[in-house]
């Protein structure tokens, strides 16, 4: 009895072992692998231990400052280690599988289509016409598919993102599935049923959809994983190379040494950053190994199908010929018979669905304009056309008006000497302006002097216009004067200390008016009457302050202030690291949006009774593009985050940041000390520079396009004190007396 167990359990233990060999591994392995590597494309971002944009460019370890790239396996947070600029690897590569397996799952789609249309084409031509369409197959079949992807790539033009891809991708890697399509189509035409069909009159269409290509959809699914396959390893290539969705905008250094920028991860965009150390690759092993592991599942699950769909499977699997029976009967024959019977009608819905494909992937990969919310827009006390500085009391330079489409430069006025700021443009459009040996000033739009008003002392940066029209000017002794719309004195205010003020004035709601005086900031009533004077800084500050758009904090460079009192504002929770040393200011964006700045990251916040929040961050890939801090910076209406960096020491560069931290665009600038203007309500921007030597140049940049939209200069004039601009026009003020007009002629 136990010789007879024995045997027995020595049976079903070869029966077990036969069992488990007979499994489908590869099928079963391959699945495993790609249901990972959907859940990380689909809840990585949410699993990522941090922002996959954060930088640390310091941390300290072991008592010690160490900077990045931070090995694998050394610092505690970071198992991966880090990137070149400190971003942790490990919550890049959970955000970066999503965008590349949503490229690599539509180029597959789209190559697999068009194989199997063109392969049951070729296969069922004969004569000349098969002869033709086999050379134009081996032909595609004999290129490389980099050098063709690259090629298709860079005419599409990469900026365009998803759809560059999908053709680069897609001009010859149709190839290998036609070939294996042609060559099935070509075997099934020489069947018995085949021809016994055509005997009893059936078109030729209705034999390649009926009879042909039910014969060969059981292989989709395994040339799908194959093409999947393939375009992730072709995706690896390109990445390394620097082709990589969310990349493409290349930004000039100096003369031929450019370099390309990024925003939010992409495996191939890892692929072509993560080696900084040729004695480091951890970052890049970390990022090869999943491209490795993505294309490994894909292959084994294709193996696996093929497998699954040989006839020793099919013979061996009962169940498997059920399910293709009520599959054939429920599914395959009724949607066949109805194709062939509206084959003229499905055609055109196939091309109309994929013409509006086409239209909305290639329009989305452009950044869309959003439409401007009023409720979003800063409002300016009195509707004055350009109320100070920067526009409005927030310093948004932006104004709802359209800006000059081609516009000359005409001399308005030349005065005796510099003018101390921008213009200020009142309701009526009378434009204000103060001048080192004229005084208080006004003009017509048309350039005529309308009143002029002589100061006691040297005025200082732009006038600013109250809610009833009143001018506000700021003088070296630290001092504001009050003038009528007229120029009427009004009123001055004097105070104790002799300081000189470094900022023209800023006016809130309430008619409170605000300046810097050195390391100050002074608040003054509608009055005239002292409010309050806050020390805010131990360096010599020439920045206008900002108000929040309530009115209730206010601002200048890295400090806040409350308005009311100009207590100092304790704002727990902004990304401030002391250990490092960077560049931090505040600012305020036309869509009402508190922003803050630390080095070239902008943080937008609110202020809640819990604290600060953090609602967006947005940045991108500088560290080879520019050298210095950006000098301003700001949102649009639609929360189109931009940056100016200009400098005395090299080019100037205007970068857009969509609210995904997407690099929209990137304009180099080729002028030194440029200016920001205005940005009108299209988001197009106004920047102007002096030329080399003598004269002044301005363009208009759309983040849309890459080149400007025009582009003026004169002869005429110094150095820019600044800048305003209303209904297609802008004025232009200079450091040699010119008030410059450039509008439509």
């Amino acid at each position: 009895m136990k010789a007879i167990t024995l045997q027995q359990t020595h049976q079903d233990t070869k029966s077990m072992i036969h069992r488990i060999k007979k499994l489908n591994w590869p099928l079963i392995i391959g699945a495993l692998i790609v249901l990972l590597m959907t859940l990380i494309a689909i809840k990585g971002p949410d699993w990522s231990p941090m922002n996959p944009m954060e930088e640390h460019y310091t941390l300290r370890i072991d008592g010690k400052i160490k900077t990045p790239p931070y090995p694998a396996f050394t610092v505690p947070g970071y198992p991966l280690g880090t990137d070149g600029f400190g971003r942790d690897i490990v919550s890049r590569l959970y955000w970066a599988v999503r965008p590349t397996m949503i490229m690599v799952m539509v180029v597959a789609a789209v190559r697999l289509f068009l194989g199997i249309v063109l392969g049951l084409f070729i296969g069922w031509s004969a004569g000349r016409t098969m002869r033709a369409l086999e050379s134009i197959m081996s032909g595609a079949l004999s290129i490389p598919l980099l050098i063709v992807a690259l090629i298709g790539i860079a005419a599409v033009g990469i900026d365009r993102g998803l759809i560059a891809f999908i053709i680069g991708l897609s001009i010859t890697g149709w190839a290998e599935t036609a070939r294996l399509v042609s060559e099935q189509t070509r075997m099934i035409k020489q069947q018995a049923y085949i021809e016994a069909a055509q005997a009893l009159g059936a078109s030729d269409l209705r034999l390649v959809f009926y009879h042909i290509l039910r014969q060969i959809m059981p292989m989709v699914w395994m040339l799908l994983a194959f093409e999947v396959s393939s375009t992730l390893l072709i995706t690896a290539e390109l990445g390394f190379l620097g082709y990589y969705i969310g990349g493409g905008v290349w930004v000039e250094l100096f003369d031929f040494n450019v370099v390309n920028v990024v925003g939010l991860p992409e495996l191939g965009q890892m692929l072509a950053t993560s080696l900084t150390k040729l004695t480091d690759p951890s970052a890049l092993i970390a990022v090869g190994s999943v491209m490795f592991l993505g294309i490994l599942g894909f292959n084994l699950v294709g193996e696996g199908l093929r497998v699954q769909l040989s006839q020793e499977r099919m013979r061996g699997r009962v169940s498997n010929g059920r399910l293709a029976s009520w599959f054939e009967e429920k599914i395959s024959q009724p949607f066949f018979g109805w194709a062939e019977e509206n084959a003229v009608r499905l055609a055109v819905a196939s091309v109309a669905i994929l013409a509006v494909g086409g239209g909305m992937v290639w329009m989305g990969s452009r950044p869309a304009r959003q439409p401007v919310s009023a409720q979003a827009l800063i409002s300016v006390p009195g509707n004055h056309l350009w109320a100070s500085e920067k526009h409005d009391a927030q310093g948004t330079y932006w104004a709802q008006i359209d800006g000059p489409t081609n516009p000359k430069f005409k001399i308005l006025f030349k005065g005796d000497g510099p003018f101390a700021g921008s213009p200020a443009i009142a309701a009526d459009g009378t434009i204000i302006v103060t001048s080192l040996s004229n005084g208080l000033m006004a003009f017509s739009p048309e350039g005529q002097v309308k009143w002029m008003t002589f100061l006691d002392v040297e005025p200082v940066g732009s006038p600013a216009l109250g809610p009833n029209g009143e001018v506000y000017v700021t003088d070296t002794d630290g001092g504001l004067g009050a003038f009528s719309q007229g120029g009427t004195k009004l009123w001055q205010f004097t105070p104790k200390s002799s300081s000189e003020a470094t900022s023209g004035p800023i006016v809130g709601s309430d008619g409170s008016i605000y300046y810097t005086v050195v390391d100050h900031i002074q608040a003054v009533s509608a009055q005239g009457e002292h409010l309050w004077k806050t020390y805010i800084s131990d360096s010599y500050l020439e920045l206008i302050p900002r108000l929040s758009p309530q009115g209730g904090m206010i601002f200048v460079k890295d400090a806040a202030l409350a308005a009311q009192n100009g207590i100092p504002l304790k704002l727990d929770g902004l990304p401030i690291d002391p250990t490092i040393f960077t560049d931090m200011a505040y600012s305020v964006g036309a869509n009402s949006q508190l922003y803050f700045r630390s080095g070239h990251t902008i943080y937008g916040w609110r202020n809640s009774k819990e604290g600060v929040e953090l609602q967006s961050q947005s940045t991108w890939e500088f560290q080879t593009s520019v050298v210095f801090f950006p000098l301003e910076s700001g949102a649009t209406p639609d929360s189109l985050i931009w940056l100016l960096y200009s400098s005395d020491f090299g080019d100037s560069h205007l970068v857009w940041l969509d609210k995904e931290s997407r690099l929209v665009s990137n304009h180099r600038i080729p002028d030194r000390d440029s200016h920001m203007i205005a940005i009108d309500q299209n988001s197009i921007a106004y920047v102007c520079s002096p030329k080399m030597g003598l004269g002044v140049r301005c363009r208009a940049i759309d983040q849309m396009s890459e080149d400007p939209k025009w582009e003026v200069e004169t002869n005429e004039g110094i150095e820019i004190s600044g800048g305003a601009m209303v209904d297609g026009v802008i004025y232009l003020t200079t450091q040699d007396g010119y008030l410059f007009s450039l509008s439509d002629l």
